[in-house]
């Protein structure tokens, strides 16, 4: 397989997302310590996890849209995560609420999302 180097970005590995429900229960169970940031499309809850890496996890609500959207909302943010790691602060939890329907443009998505990101670092 042949990959070029400028395009290559990395890849996601599973210990940087949270699937399982007692990982997902104990961001919540530790609420006095999230952080919330605000977008256009998109609410971050930050809470701090004291690993090298940052991990995340991304929600769609059911009343957003239909399941095909929906999914296509969490592999942009995905996506997002993947090829911008370097500018997404390591150290912490991250649940990402896609709060409307993917139609608009990626890049829209993405800038959104990485000014949160830029919040949580200051």
């Amino acid at each position: 397989m042949v990959v070029s180097i400028n395009t290559y970005k990395g890849r996601l590995y599973t210990k940087e997302r949270i699937k399982r429900k007692r990982d997902i229960s104990a961001f919540f169970d530790s609420s006095c310590n999230i952080l919330k940031f605000y977008g256009s499309y998109y609410n971050l809850f930050v809470n701090v996890n004291n690993l090298d890496y940052a991990r995340f996890f991304v929600s769609v609500k059911r009343n957003t849209c239909n399941a095909p959207k929906r999914n296509r909302a969490k592999r942009i943010v995905r996506e997002i995560f993947r090829t911008n790691k370097d500018l997404i602060p390591k150290g912490c939890n991250y649940f990402i609420l896609v709060k409307r329907e993917c139609n608009l443009d990626f890049n829209l998505y993405r800038e959104d999302l990485l000014a949160l990101f830029k919040r949580v670092s200051k």
